[in-house]
């Protein structure tokens, strides 16, 4: 079954900013890697010792567009991106 942004922003309870609506089809939550950008669905899980929104930036060079976050991101430094927004990325 494939899911798309929107399919797992209503499941997950996210507040949804979609540009494009794509399937999620790789998990992603290790920033080094990074297996088909335009269908990985990235976590910005934030640890002891890492933030894993630190990594938005250098993802999104790489082509990764979808972003599972805590933190609410600037639309304007990422503007084909697609971000869920959720109170804690880990319970996501």
């Amino acid at each position: 079954m494939r899911y798309t942004l929107s399919d797992i922003a209503a499941i997950i309870e996210a507040e949804a900013y979609i540009t494009n609506d794509l399937p999620a089809e790789h998990l992603l939550l290790d920033s080094r890697k990074v297996f088909s950008a335009h269908t990985s669905l990235f976590f910005a899980i934030k640890g002891f010792r890492r933030d894993g929104h630190q990594f938005i930036p250098e993802l999104y060079k790489k082509g990764v567009r979808s972003f599972i976050v805590s933190d609410k991101q600037p639309a304007e430094q990422y503007p084909e991106a697609n971000f869920l927004l959720v109170d804690d990325t880990q319970v996501a």
